[in-house]
């Protein structure tokens, strides 16, 4: 595929279709072992491609909020269906960054907690799977992995939220696939 082609989605909106994605599984263990439930499911999509299929899992009595804040554990899975560059990923990245705080000291603080992830992202194949997890308790605890192998890990609440927030916050990569894995 064109790299032209992924550096316009990293600039522009997927579309999203909600599913019950058949390779995302309905329960998952948190790090620490809790299970969780998943909340929704979505399709990425960059124009007629589809990029990936995304599930967000939280304990099964969690609201909305308490999940868009990480106060209780969340885990999202993103299961890539296109060959995907690290630099693909952190474009994406930096262009919802700018969406959320443009032209802010804000966006320069939140671009220096993310750079150590950027730095552990890795190139994605087809049927390769991201998971970023958080647990709030009984340690605090971030970490990214690229097919169960674990590629980063923090103890920074601030640098999960600001992670989590590509999809959860406000403006979010999509408004379409933050409400399908929210369930809503």
């Amino acid at each position: 595929m064109n790299r032209w082609i992924w550096q316009g989605a990293a600039l522009l909106a997927f579309t999203v279709s909600s599913v019950s994605a058949q390779t995302l599984p309905s329960k998952v263990d948190s790090p620490s072992g809790q299970p969780l439930e998943q909340t929704g499911s979505g399709t990425a999509r960059y124009l007629f491609w589809r990029v990936y299929d995304g599930a967000l899992y939280a304990p099964a009595e969690a609201d909305t909020t308490k999940i868009q804040q990480l106060a209780v554990p969340t885990t999202l899975i993103l299961t890539y269906h296109r060959d995907l560059s690290a630099e693909d990923i952190i474009k994406a990245t930096k262009a919802t960054l700018e969406k959320q705080y443009p032209q802010s000291e804000q966006r320069v603080a939140i671009d220096a907690l993310l750079e150590p992830i950027n730095l552990a992202l890795q190139p994605v194949s087809a049927g390769d799977a991201y998971r970023l997890d958080f647990q709030p308790e009984p340690e605090l605890l971030m970490q990214l992995s690229l097919n169960d192998r674990v590629i980063f890990s923090s103890e920074n609440r601030d640098q999960a939220q600001a992670y989590f927030d590509l999809w959860l916050g406000e403006p979010p990569l999509s408004d379409s696939f933050k409400r399908a894995i929210l369930g809503k």
